[in-house]
């Protein structure tokens, strides 16, 4: 093939087995795909990465696992470096363009946060919520009441930074 159309064909991630005959999302019913280049949903996702690659059958896996699976939340955990982020948001790309959460897919980012209240208040800011409550009790009220109705993906990232200041905090 020319350059060009190496190119071209970089540009698309091929999950599943490889071998084109499996079915990619074998339990959505007719119809429960709409056309991806309108997203509907709200997002905060930072542009999607031109160079993520090689890692189809660990974004296969998370897809299923987020669709299928029916998981309120899955973890990646690894080294640092090895690209949880960049799979995480793959993730999150390849889900909103698919109208997979309707009241949207965000990202958080918990580098700097230091104490339960500081992420509520994050994961507050990405949703464009408003958070009243004076105190850290009324406050995760809030929240949990404001998220309880949505179907909505958040990628909450570097948690493992908060959860270390937790640690050197007492």
């Amino acid at each position: 093939p020319t350059s060009s159309a190496r190119h071209e064909s970089s540009k698309f991630v091929l999950l599943g087995s490889g071998d084109h005959q499996t079915p990619i999302w074998p339990r959505l019913l007719a119809g429960a795909l709409r056309d991806a280049s309108q997203p509907l949903c709200a997002t905060n996702l930072p542009a999607p990465s031109e160079t993520f690659v090689g890692r189809q059958v660990l974004m296969s896996r998370a897809v299923a696992a987020l669709l299928h699976g029916r998981k309120r939340y899955v973890c990646l955990v690894g080294a640092g470096g090895i690209g949880k982020t960049a799979l995480a948001l793959a993730v999150a790309h390849y889900v909103r363009l698919r109208h997979a959460f309707p009241d949207g897919v965000h990202h958080v980012d918990c580098s700097g946060l230091s104490s339960s209240l500081q992420l509520a208040y994050a994961l507050a800011a990405a949703l464009s919520l408003q958070l009243v409550g004076p105190g850290e009790e009324q406050v995760r009220e809030e929240l949990i009441g404001a998220l309880a109705p949505r179907r909505l993906l958040i990628v909450v990232d570097r948690c493992d930074e908060l959860a270390e200041a937790r640690r050197a905090g007492g």
